[in-house]
């Protein structure tokens, strides 16, 4: 599991920018969410990002509690055996920005 287990907390994590593409594939088989989201940033960079998360067992990408997400011109894929592909559950203290993306959850 990427992330923390306290949602209702804000996290620091991963901010990518610069010029260029990024891509971030993780896979997992665990019970366990694959990743939180809103652990993740990319408004600075200058290019395209792509995530694919595959968990085998539990749900691939969670967004949740008291979520800060920025994602913009992302492809964004969650892939599930049994759990969620993609699954969100925000309270009203939320900001989400997640302009020109596209969104998968399977």
């Amino acid at each position: 599991m990427l992330g923390t287990i306290e949602f209702n907390k804000y996290t620091s994590g991963f901010a990518f920018s610069g010029n260029g593409n990024a891509q971030l594939n993780i896979h997992t088989s665990s019970q366990e969410e694959g990743i939180y989201l809103n652990r993740l940033t990319n408004k600075d960079l200058l290019g395209h990002f792509s995530l694919n998360v595959t968990n085998d067992i539990g749900d691939a990408i969670v967004m949740l509690g008291h979520t800060a997400v920025n994602l913009v011109n992302a492809t964004i894929t969650g892939t599930s055996g049994t759990g969620a592909g993609f699954r969100l559950e925000s309270t009203d203290k939320s900001n989400v920005s997640l302009g020109n993306n596209t969104i998968t959850g399977i």
